[in-house]
């Protein structure tokens, strides 16, 4: 939730989703505007929260974040 509240001060979201089971702690935000993206990416990469420092760059639309990949890959072909 509160990574939602931060990346909705770039713009509209359409989606978050939160891969739990993924040790790195993989959250994927979908913006309802491309150009949002790289506003949020320029925000959030390199801040600190909760003790992990945010790496934040674009998906490349393949990769299966979840411990379940073919559930993972048709929740990321949804959204």
């Amino acid at each position: 939730e509160d990574v939602k509240t931060e990346a909705g001060r770039c713009g509209p979201i359409l989606n978050v989703r939160a891969f739990w089971k993924n040790p790195a702690g993989v959250v994927l935000i979908r913006f309802k505007r491309p150009e949002t993206v790289d506003k949020c990416i320029s925000l959030m990469n390199g801040r600190w929260y909760a003790r992990r420092q945010l790496k934040c760059y674009r998906w490349d639309g393949f990769t299966a974040f979840g411990a379940d990949k073919d559930r993972e890959k048709i929740a990321l072909s949804e959204a």
